[in-house]
């Protein structure tokens, strides 16, 4: 959400100062992640956490790129917040609906979920005159979103990839719906275990089952380390 506007701040300012901010910090992060992935010496589990920080980088800086563009030419229009510290993530269901590409995860519940929820093709009620949620309706719309999700990160992969279509991105994220319905279950059976316990878990989780499916791909199309060399070549350039 846009953050509030301080007392006796200036909104045009502040946005500039915040998502500026951002943007050079992530700057160094990217640095960072570029540095260690060149080496390309580490454990793949290892490779793919890096790699994560670098995603959360670049799209980061595209992003937050526009909150600047917004404060300073579209009259300080307000810009979502995409990232929220990812990595303190305590679920899934917390990691994919609070903190990761919120852009994305926003779009889909209007697009996908909310019509699901209401019967409707497009989404019209307020939530007062949404239906009851029904376990299979949510179900099915918790579903229909990684699906979906699924569906668009796979033609982002043929687009880099020169057309190539492996179907793993699919498969991952369709699989990511089965588990955030299972951590749910878990979670109503069971109660949800202490932060201590559940980031780390967590964590490891979306590493472990984003291996086989969503970072192999990159590795074995030499996708990853296409995006670092040239990310490298530009920042020589710089």
């Amino acid at each position: 959400r846009p953050g509030k506007d301080k007392a006796g701040g200036h909104p045009l300012r502040d946005q500039l100062a915040e998502y500026g901010g951002k943007v050079i910090a992530k700057g160094i992060v990217l640095c960072g992640v570029v540095s260690l992935l060149s080496k390309n010496s580490y454990n793949r589990y290892v490779m793919d956490f890096i790699f994560c920080f670098g995603l959360y980088a670049l799209l980061g800086i595209v992003e937050d790129g526009l909150g600047c563009i917004s404060a300073t030419v579209l009259n300080n229009l307000p810009v979502e917040r995409s990232f929220q510290l990812f990595y303190a993530s305590a679920s899934l269901r917390e990691f994919w609906s609070l903190r990761w590409n919120q852009h994305v995860a926003k779009l889909l519940k209007v697009v996908v979920y909310d019509p699901i929820m209401e019967g409707e093709l497009v989404r019209k009620g307020t939530a007062k005159q949404r239906r009851r949620r029904s376990l299979g309706r949510t179900s099915l719309a918790t579903l229909a979103c990684f699906a979906m999700s699924g569906i668009m990160h796979e033609v982002c992969f043929a687009y880099v990839s020169g057309g190539v279509v492996t179907w793993s991105w699919l498969k991952y994220f369709s699989f990511q719906g089965f588990y955030v319905l299972a951590e749910s279950l878990l979670h109503k059976r069971f109660g949800k275990p202490p932060k201590a316990f559940a980031i780390p878990v967590t964590l490891s989780f979306l590493l472990y089952t984003g291996e086989a499916h969503f970072f192999k791909p990159l590795r074995d199309h030499g996708i990853d380390m296409a995006i670092v060399n040239n990310i490298a070549g530009l920042l020589e350039r710089l």
